[in-house]
Order: C-alpha cells, then structure tokens, then sequence
C-alpha cells in the first residue's frame, strides 16, 4: 500500500513529512504502508505576517491563482464569513455563484497528479491537508468520471482527508466550481477518513467535503482542535485505529468487487473472512478497553459547546436521529391533540368522558333484561324454551322468573320508563374531564431518550 501525500496551501513536501510525523511513524508500526510526497506546481509566499508559520521555504501551492487580488479577496471573505445553517450553506456565501478557481489552472493541476498517479503503479491511496485535501477529492472524482466516459482505471482506492475543502468540478465550459452534496449527486464512493477540529475556523469547508463523500464508508474523527494536524500521542492512536479501519474497509471491497468476472477461490474467500475477523476484533478490543466509560457515560454536551460553530460535527458524531419507525411514531405522538379524535377508530377526551359518566345507565337499561347465569335468553324464555336447538343431551336449567315478570309488556315498559325518569334525576351531573386538570404527558422523544441514556434533558 502506498499513499500519495498532498500539502496544503503555502506547505511543502518536507515541511509536510515533518508535519506529520507522529502519525506516519504511528501507521507504519501497525500497517505496511509507504508515502510518496510531492511539491505542489506552483511557487508562493506566505500572507503578510505569517512568513514564520508555515515552516522553511520554498513554499507551494497545488492550484494557481489569477492573480493575488484574487487571493486577498478570498482571504478577507474567510476572515468574515457569516456561518450559515448547514456547511454548503456556509460555503455558498463564501464563493457565490463565482468560478472559485480558475478553470485552466484546476486542469493542469489534475493532470500532474494523474501523471504522477500513472508513474507510479503502488499509489492506491491519496492522503491530503487544507488545499491538499481538496486537490485529493478533486481528483477522485475526475478518475471516476473518466472511468465513467473512457474507461480509464481508478487508481485511488482510499482518501484521508485533513481538515479540507469541498472538491473543484469542471464544467461543460471549462470553468471551475466547488461540488456541494446538496447541488450534486455526484459522490466521493471510494472510503474516506475525515480529520477534522471542532474549533477549525474553516470547518464548514471540512463538512462540506464530508457530505460529498459516501456516507456508508467515510469515517469522521474530530481532534477537538483548530485547522492543524493532531500530534499528541492519544490523539495519534485513536486516530491510527480509525485509518486502519478505513483501510481493511478498502481491501474487503476490493477483495469483492462485483465488476470483476472472476470467481472468487479458496483464498481469496480466507482474505476477507480474515479481514472481516480482524475488523470484529478490533471491535471487541476497543470495547473492552473502554467498557467502563461506555456503561457510565452519557454524551450530552454542555451549555458551554460551541453549537453554532459544531452543531453539525455533533449531529455526525452523535447520532440524535431515531429509527425511521420510531422516528414517525415519535413525531405523531408529538403533534397527538387528546381533545380531537384525528381518526373515526379513536375515541376524543370528551366522547371517552360520556361514555364513562353512561356506562351504569346503559348497565340498568339494558344489562337489566338478560337473566345473567341462565342457560337461556329472556327472548328464548318468552317463546318458550322446548323450541330451542341446543345440541346438547342434558337439561338446561331454565331460570325461575318473579311473578311480576310475568306482567304484560305495558307494565314492564312503564316500570322501565319509571326506573330510568329515577335514574336521571339522581345521576350526578359529570363533565368532560377538562385537558387542563390532566397532567401534560411526557414527550415520546423524552421517554425514548430517557429508556437509552438515562436523561430526559
């Protein structure tokens, strides 16, 4: 496995490489990985008042601006950016309706790096930063396009993206446009790791590049830090386990991809069971580690989160969202008025409350007629019980009626009526339960909350 590495706006190959380090001395002790780093195509100087910052020049970029107003304009744009509710809304404020690159540049730069890619047969990764990120994503879907168009093979089986930026599409006129998830259906399909800081002043470009991506295999790791690459040791080793998951993802895919005709052998099936087994047991491993703060830990963040900047790192990296199912049964219950029967099988507040307050009038009027614990009817009684087909071999017993039951049917009305005209003047007067006097039920989404977390907040 060999990866090619891409610097970020005003980097370089080596400042890169010492860069990072840590995490490529961290990878190479758990995967037998290589890297090939390059410059970018296009010389640079620093902003006025970062000539320290970036590291020892040379400095490069992969993409040529038209210009430096062009460059400074952008620059003030970031330093202003309004955040919008999403990242693509964010980054639509940022770039407009205006060719973000120039077109002509974006093409040189994806042919020197396909050029590269061509050169060197072991690439089958791509691993980029800031700008390098976007030149990485960039390309991946320029190879998927031209597999699509002319049949040329994909190279690039993976991408680790660091921090970044949406990627650059061409159009039909040769101009260039950042790719947004919500403007697009064209995917990043190939599994991708996003490292990403919760407190990178940029990180609307980051989210945007991971919407473009498919959801099914792109992994987010947030460091909790701003437009850098992590260094510190934990941070290092969560962050390994995460791009070797990535890359086991990579070799299981490609050990069954279903455009290839050959069957699949004996060892090639033992590859990927072994790989399916590895991935569980890092799975178990990890979990074991960490059973104890998995069992007492509840993820909920405090008042002091900085929402507005990270609500969409949150909302990837905890999932708040309910099954499908629950989630529509959740919204229902939610909008439920109980004083309105929304269907003609469900009775209202008010009508359950009538039918409640008649129950022992409907028991006296017409629960009175029947001779409860009789074999028979009072119907059956009154035409006579020999007529009646049972089945049965012994006697039903037919039950001893009070002589004034006997009465004509006048007299039994009469001293009906009379019973009830009784009944009506002593039924107390019962209302309708009010909705007020009836404590609110808890929110459906509150219970599910509570039955998995163990917090209603």
């Amino acid at each position: 496995m060999k990866i090619l590495c891409l610097h970020g706006a005003y980097g370089s190959a080596s400042n890169f490489q010492i860069q990072l380090s840590p995490f490529i001395d961290s990878l190479k002790k758990q995967e037998p990985v290589q890297f090939k780093w390059i410059d970018g195509e296009n010389t640079t100087s620093p902003p006025k008042g970062f000539e320290n910052y970036f590291g020892k020049p040379p400095l490069y970029r992969h993409f040529r601006y038209d210009g430096m107003s062009e460059l400074d304009d952008m620059l003030t744009k970031l330093r202003d950016l309004q955040q919008g509710e999403a990242a693509e809304d964010t980054m639509r404020k940022l770039i407009g309706n205006q060719e973000s690159f120039h077109g002509p540049a974006v093409l040189a730069t994806i042919e020197s790096l396909l050029k590269i890619v061509d050169e060197d047969p072991e690439i089958d990764g791509i691993l980029g930063y800031s700008e390098g990120a976007m030149a990485a994503a960039t390309l991946v879907l320029e190879e998927r396009r031209r597999w699509d168009l002319f049949g040329r093979e994909r190279r690039i089986k993976f991408a680790i993206f660091f921090a970044g930026w949406p990627p650059l599409r061409l159009d039909d006129e040769g101009k260039a446009h950042t790719l947004l998830a919500d403007q697009s259906d064209d995917v990043i399909d190939i599994p991708t790791c996003h490292i990403v800081g919760c407190n990178d002043p940029y990180v609307h470009g980051a989210m945007a590049l991971f919407s473009v991506c498919d959801e099914d295999t792109a992994i987010l790791f947030d460091h909790g830090k701003g437009h850098t690459v992590p260094r510190d040791t934990q941070t290092i080793q969560e962050l390994t386990s995460a791009i070797r998951t990535a890359t086991k993802l990579v070799w299981y895919l490609h050990a069954t991809d279903t455009k290839t005709d050959l069957p699949l052998n004996r060892a090639s099936l033992q590859r990927q069971t072994r790989i399916i087994l590895d991935g569980l047991e890092e799975v178990l491993v990890q979990s074991r580690e960490s059973e104890e703060l998995l069992t007492t830990t509840v993820a909920i963040p405090t008042p002091d989160f900085p929402a507005q900047t990270s609500d969409h790192i949150l909302n990837a990296l905890l999932r708040t969202k309910f099954d499908p199912s629950i989630e529509e049964w959740a919204e229902e219950g939610e909008h439920y008025d109980p004083t309105h029967a929304h269907s003609s099988h469900i009775l209202a507040e008010e009508d359950l409350s009538r039918l409640w307050a008649g129950a022992a009038e409907i028991y006296h009027t017409h629960g009175s007629r029947y001779p409860w614990g009789a074999d028979y009817s009072r119907e059956e009684m009154e035409n006579g019980t020999e007529s009646v087909a049972t089945g049965l071999k012994r006697e039903l017993v037919e039950p001893i009626l009070e002589p004034d039951e006997f009465d004509d049917d006048d007299a039994g009305e009469d001293q009906q009526e009379g019973v009830q005209e009784q009944m009506e003047r002593e039924k107390p007067a019962i209302a309708p339960t009010p909705s007020s006097r009836i404590q609110e039920p808890m929110v459906v989404g509150s219970v599910l909350k509570f039955l998995s977390t163990g917090s209603t907040g």
